[in-house]
């Protein structure tokens, strides 16, 4: 069975930490910036997240890029 990728969205997703739950994990908020170029390296991706986190007065505890597509059966 092939299946083919179609509609590729890549996202860079920023989580801050921002306390704790009630039982004891990580509680994040994120911030997400869609529409970035799908081939883009996972070097530049963390780069422009650090440049970013970099800025803020809270630091990012997670750079991430996301990529998502539909996926479909080829005929």
């Amino acid at each position: 069975m092939a299946v083919t990728e179609s509609n590729k969205v890549s996202v860079l997703r920023l989580k801050f930490a921002v306390g704790e739950t009630s039982g004891g994990d990580i509680k994040y908020k994120r911030k997400d910036i869609k529409n970035v170029k799908a081939d883009a390296t996972k070097e530049d991706v963390y780069a422009v997240g650090k440049a970013l986190s970099d800025l803020l007065e809270t630091k990012a505890d997670v750079i991430a890029k996301v990529d998502e597509a539909d996926l479909e059966e080829s005929m």
